[in-house]
């Protein structure tokens, strides 16, 4: 399992302006438009990083992560969409 502090390169307890600033870095480091030349590679490594930014800048999603690690968030993530039907 990839470690969201890990990829973003900040570490495990990092402010929420570090890992701001690391996600600015790497989006703008794959972002498509700027790798033309390897699309495919950069769409997947962008829609990685703005997940794990997602998580770690949201400090409801980030609790549930550090507590239970990606497997249970996936399955929080499911259980929030059918709680507002």
């Amino acid at each position: 399992m990839v470690d969201y502090c890990e990829v973003l390169g900040v570490q495990r307890h990092a402010s929420p302006e570090n890992i701001k600033k690391a996600y600015r870095k790497l989006a703008l480091k794959w972002h498509p438009d700027k790798n033309p030349e390897n699309k495919e590679e950069a769409e997947r490594k962008f829609k990685q990083v703005a997940e794990e930014y997602e998580v770690l800048s949201d400090a409801k999603k980030r609790d549930i992560y550090d507590k239970y690690g990606k497997k249970r968030l996936k399955w929080w993530r499911w259980r929030w969409r059918w709680k507002s039907f």
